[in-house]
């Protein structure tokens, strides 16, 4: 889609022109080096626990909240299950997609609507939040090895893949619903416009076959565990109001729009 679209979108789904809590960082200060020094440790144990956790074993046909999940994927399934090879699980699953990507990038786009300094301190407490959740998550993918539905289901060998625990789409649109809700003072349509989109990832998610009820719910956790660890850890301690970079103004046969680098 053309990118002006996801401005757009972004700028009405989470109200991004109202003030928001934020701090400042410039390129001068050395809290902006200290922050990367964190993510290049961040990347490096991603990359070890990439390389010495990832391997395709047997993987878990059976997990502890198994008859819980195999309830909900039933009844999400209209009471009798239905395998991963029906072209509606396909078509949810490309929706997914769409949702988690139309999620992640209007809130990418967020912090242009912040003056200068805090355009930066926005995204650098974005960047941390998603790194967490990503060394977080796909440690547990590679050490756990949960089978995913599809082949719970059907026992295809050609379905074997044991990443299902937890979801990577629904944490990582819920990772950054959940920044996006902390940096920015959205007003309440937008956070429930916000949410609503993460939570139809998770939905669609087991509804295609690709994760279990408990995959989703764990995500969630993740996520919201990412968001509130990144800004504890890098925004203030107290809720500074700060205008939008973006401002309208209204007058006698006039119009107009300024924005604030």
């Amino acid at each position: 889609m053309n990118i002006s679209f996801f401005i757009l979108i972004g700028i009405l789904l989470q109200g991004i022109a109202s003030p928001s809590a934020a701090r400042e960082v410039h390129f001068d200060e050395p809290q902006l080096y200290y922050e990367a020094f964190f993510e290049g440790g961040l990347s490096l144990m991603i990359n070890y626990s990439h390389r010495s956790l990832r391997h395709e074993g047997q993987g878990l046909t059976h997990f502890p909240t198994q008859s819980v999940d195999n309830k909900v994927s039933t009844w999400l399934h209209g009471g009798q299950h239905t395998p991963y090879y029906t072209n509606r699980e396909h078509h949810h699953h490309l929706v997914s997609d769409h949702i988690q990507d139309f999620v992640r990038y209007t809130s990418l786009l967020s912090p242009l609507m912040k003056p200068s300094g805090h355009k930066l301190g926005a995204w650098l407490t974005m960047i941390h939040a998603n790194n967490i959740w990503h060394l977080i998550t796909y440690t547990l993918k590679f050490s756990v090895e949960r089978q995913r539905p599809k082949y719970y289901f059907t026992r295809d060998p050609s379905a074997s893949n044991t990443h299902s625990f937890p979801s990577g789409h629904t944490g990582r649109t819920f990772v950054m619903a959940f920044i996006t809700d902390k940096l920015f003072d959205m007003p309440p349509w937008s956070r429930v416009a916000l949410y609503t989109l993460a939570g139809s990832v998770g939905l669609l998610r087991i509804t295609s076959d690709r994760h279990f009820f408990s995959d989703v719910i764990a995500a969630v956790g993740i996520a919201y565990f990412s968001a509130s660890l990144s800004c504890y850890l890098f925004e203030p301690p107290y809720s500074e109001t700060v205008k939008s970079g973006l401002s309208f103004g209204l007058g006698p046969n006039q119009f107009s729009i300024s924005y604030l680098f």
